[in-house]
């Protein structure tokens, strides 16, 4: 896979050595290119595909500056156009080269000024300075540091930190809380003690032992009137695809059968000549399978189709190696498709675009947003918020009775979450969002009722947090919730699990609904062309989502598919817990967490598994978020971050 890393430091080793330890985690396939001087090496590995051909080391002309850079940027004619009228020559036409020669216009302003998923390292010769950028949604790309004595050491993976300096194993406990109470961990924390990741949009700047993080990229929603906002979508739409398909032999689709991925593959199939290679997933379980209404665009767009089943439980034997990919725990076990799907498509091309964005960019979770807004209005609302829900602990007497009884019906885990949105402020009122999918059966706060009661103490002082500031301007409660959701579940959740997965198998992906162009329009088209209903639509849950994407293609992507209900990229994961939790305990099947870090309430969770097992309630998420955590541990924190060689079956077994 790709990567890019290095390290600065008046006092450290930073020879070719260095870099080549951390390579090691990245693979032996690809190409390296580095570059060194007094105190500081910088090198970058590109996969030998033919696509990566963004990623790479340049230098400026006198020398002064020098840059490596992963991933990709579009429309880069038009931003060479614009740095020639700045008077800047090119020597050749790489993409690392014009990142430099962008780093000389704007500084890192040149956030701002690109189109493209990418990760970039700048060091300056004359300050003495190191310079990382990452693109302003983050997710598909990534950076980590650690401060290393006098100096910084950085690289996309984390495990190319753990190569060279290694890791006493520490964990960071804010961190830790942050994922057993919503399933996400937030920058600068990562769950390694001591290494941080750098927030989407950001520039973090070292000179003379000095680490200064600055936001470059934000939200700015200023809605406008316009009558033809379908039509400027489905123009920026169609220019997005056009730059991400330029310059690339050929370019698969993943086509889950929902309506993002179809309308990418009926936009592709517009503008190409030959079949688009489309993948998907099958499952052999009706309810989850949605392989029918991507046949069904296939066939509407004359794609070359290919299907991947997925038809048995033992795809979670190699669970260990999608962890190790991933590098942090996950609550979104979609992760497990993403996975195969992108082995399977890798054998057919390099570079597939994917459907990730329009939820969060379209407001998917208005209903909290409008019980926030709704409720805050009632007099007194906040007040009996607080005192219906209590302190956030377990539970108890007439509080317990009200939960067991909304706990039963999701409209009742919504009027939880309602009265969450105005028992806090916008950060807690998303995150119960998040907080109901993870613990929808147990009670509110439930993770403190997982925890061990030493653990519960300790753990529950570190809760404090504080909102991204990917948003600016004066904001509603509409488009706060939407940055919101870009920023944690996007960049941090469904886009990290792409960019993982598919970085894992060499597999390039590409994610139109992120260009920058999309999301400047989409900053200003109104509400109701984002979701569409009246108030009692919007009361009951109904209001049409994504309205503006349902309308630009009514046409050219097939009826059924348009009006069909959201599914979402599932799996039958309860289906296959039940082949492999048998009867095991909580000891059994999280060992690392019951034995090694005395973490979890035994007790609890083991009544837990045994309503999961009776199916008296889908504790599935939850299940899975202790699950991948456990083998963190085991692959972080015993294994330092080594590849691993066993299954989970060898885990459970404990051959690991």
């Amino acid at each position: 896979m790709d990567g890019i890393f290095g390290i600065v430091g008046p006092n450290a080793d930073v020879g070719r050595e260095r870099l080549s330890e951390m390579r090691r985690p990245l693979g032996e396939e690809g190409t390296v290119d580095a570059a060194s001087g007094n105190g500081w090496a910088m090198g970058v590995q590109r996969f030998d595909s033919g696509v990566a051909a963004g990623t790479g080391a340049a230098w400026n002309e006198d020398k002064t500056v020098c840059g490596v850079f992963m991933g990709e940027l579009f429309g880069t004619d038009a931003l060479r156009g614009e740095l020639r009228r700045k008077g800047h020559s090119f020597a050749g036409g790489g993409q690392s080269e014009l990142m430099v020669h962008l780093w000389e216009a704007y500084g890192p302003e040149l956030i701002k000024k690109v189109k493209g998923l990418f990760a970039a390292a700048i060091w300056e010769t004359k300050p003495q300075r190191l310079t990382l950028l990452l693109d302003w949604v983050g997710g598909i790309r990534h950076l980590h540091y650690a401060p290393l004595g006098e100096g910084i050491i950085f690289a996309s993976e984390i495990r190319s930190i753990l190569a060279a300096e290694g890791w006493e194993g520490g964990i960071d406990e804010r961190a830790l809380y942050q994922y057993l109470d919503f399933g996400h961990i937030l920058p600068p924390e990562t769950l390694f003690k001591g290494i941080h990741k750098l927030p989407p949009g950001c520039a973090l700047t070292y000179e003379n032992g000095s680490t200064q993080v600055q936001r470059i990229s934000r939200l700015r929603f200023e809605p406008e009137t316009s009558d033809n906002w379908v039509e400027r979508f489905q123009d920026v739409f169609q220019q997005a695809i056009t730059e991400q398909l330029a310059g690339s032999k050929e370019v698969g689709a993943f086509l889950s059968g929902g309506l993002d991925s179809s309308f990418n593959v009926a936009t592709m199939s517009s503008l190409n000549e030959a079949p688009v290679k489309t993948f998907s997933v099958a499952y052999p379980q009706q309810a989850f399978d949605e392989s029918r209404y991507s046949r069904l665009v296939a066939r509407h767009c004359k794609t070359d189709h290919h299907e991947l089943l997925l038809d048995s439980a033992e795809v979670l034997d190699e669970l260990p190696q999608m962890i190790w990919a991933l590098e942090e725990p996950a609550m979104d076990y979609s992760f497990i498709p993403t996975f195969n799907l992108a082995r399977f498509a890798k054998q057919h091309v390099d570079v597939a675009i994917s459907g990730d964005g329009p939820d969060h960019l379209l407001g998917r979770h208005y209903p909290v947003a409008f019980a926030r807004k709704t409720l805050g209005k009632m007099p007194g609302a906040s007040l009996l918020a607080g005192l219906l829900l209590g302190d956030g602990r377990r539970a108890h007497g007439w509080r317990a009775l009200l939960w067991r009884r909304l706990r039963r019906s999701k409209r009742g885990r919504f009027l939880w979450k309602a009265l969450q949105s105005v028992a806090g402020d916008r950060l807690q009122a998303y995150l119960a969002i998040y907080r109901e999918v993870a613990y929808r059966g147990l009670l509110p706060g439930s993770v403190s009722a997982i925890l061990s009661d030493s653990m519960g103490e300790k753990l529950s002082q570190l809760s404090k947090l504080v909102e991204p500031d990917n948003i600016e301007g004066k904001v509603d409660e509409f488009n706060g919730i939407l940055a919101l959701d870009v920023a944690i579940n996007g960049g941090f959740g469904v886009f990290a699990k792409v960019g993982k997965m598919t970085a894992h198998h060499s597999l390039t992906v590409r994610e139109p609904y992120l260009d920058p162009g999309i999301c400047a329009l989409l900053e200003k088209v109104p509400h109701s062309f984002k979701v569409n209903g009246s108030k009692l639509d919007y009361v009951r849950k109904q209001a049409r989502t994504k309205y503006i994407l349902y309308e630009a293609a009514k046409g050219i992507v097939p009826a059924e598919v348009i009006t069909k209900p959201k599914q979402g990229f599932q799996a039958p994961i309860r289906m296959w817990f039940e082949e492999w939790l048998g009867n095991r305990d909580s000891r059994a099947l999280l060992p690392a967490l019951t034995q090694e870090m005395q973490l979890l309430d035994e007790s609890f969770v083991n009544n837990m598994l045994d309503a999961h097992r009776s199916r008296q309630c889908d504790h599935g998420t939850l299940i899975m978020m202790l699950i991948t955590l456990d083998l963190w541990y085991g692959i972080f924190a015993k294994g330092n971050g080594n590849r691993p060689t066993w299954t989970w079956r060898d885990w459970l077994e404990q051959k690991a």
